[in-house]
């Protein structure tokens, strides 16, 4: 008997439970197209900051590390400085591949971009790229390295070299590097730019050294503003109401008035 009384009252609960269901998956239906359609509302406002806001400025913030122009342009000369461990000048295979890539960019149209990237890091490599496009004989014959050192001397200097290897991206310091007036020389170490092109950091020091006098002066002029109201509300409030529902008593640098009518007190000093 105790027995089917279980029985009926778990197949009881059962029913419950299956009756109850229903509504519940209603209710989380119900809820669900509430909060699409609350996301709906909120989409259009979120595509126009992302398309105004968000991917200019992180297609500005990407200009400041991604050097690819020069492994575009030159890329079998960037492909060989990739290997070259920067003691010595590089190998014979890397003035030829340089060679190769200045004569290509130069029918392609697109050594003027390579020297102009170059140029920012070293200056008057742009010219020393377009006198090798000019001077470069059509059949070279004997060695690469002997015909650009012969063209110009610096080709047999290792910061040459080294400025192509930076250039080589995908990724570069050299715009931040520069921002703080430093950059990387020949060794790869950080190192101070050229005495003649340190602008920014002074640029910097003058904004920052103006931005914090503006500062304190707002703040003192806030300070004795803030000072000067109180005293004003101070004595025209308390020692200046002599109705029938106040009595004021000033004294020197303070005042008292009680309003009999809000039976409330104020009182001030000044400093």
């Amino acid at each position: 008997m105790q027995r089917g009384a279980a029985a009926s009252l778990h197949a009881a609960l059962a029913s419950v439970d299956q009756d109850a269901a229903g509504p519940r998956r209603a209710l989380r239906r119900s809820r669900r197209r509430e909060q699409l359609r609350a996301a709906a509302l909120v989409l259009p406002l979120f595509v126009f900051l992302a398309a105004c806001f968000v991917v200019p400025i992180g297609a500005m913030l990407s200009r400041g590390v991604i050097d690819a122009d020069i492994a575009r342009i030159l890329p079998t000369v960037t492909a060989a400085l990739k290997r070259w461990d920067g003691r010595d000048l590089p190998p014979e295979s890397a003035y030829a591949a340089l060679i190769a890539d200045i004569r290509a960019a130069r029918e392609a149209g697109t050594l003027a971009s390579a020297a102009t990237r170059l140029n920012y890091d070293v200056p008057g490599f742009r010219t020393l790229l377009f006198s090798v496009g000019r001077q470069l004989p059509a059949d070279l014959s004997g060695s690469a390295r002997d015909a650009l050192i012969g063209i110009d001397p610096k080709w047999g200097e290792r910061e040459t070299w080294a400025a192509i290897r930076r250039a080589g991206g995908p990724v570069t310091d050299f715009y931040l590097l520069g921002a703080l007036d430093l950059r990387r020389d020949a060794d790869g170490s950080i190192a101070g730019a050229p005495q003649e092109q340190r602008v920014f950091r002074d640029v910097l020091g003058r904004t920052l050294w103006i931005s914090a006098s503006y500062w304190a002066i707002r703040s003192r002029t806030s300070l004795l503003r803030n000072r000067r109201d109180a005293r004003d509300c101070c004595f025209s409030w308390c020692c200046c109401r002599s109705g029938p529902h106040s009595s004021c008593a000033p004294s020197p640098g303070s005042c008292c008035c009680r309003r009999k009518a809000f039976s409330t007190a104020c009182s001030c000093r000044l400093g």
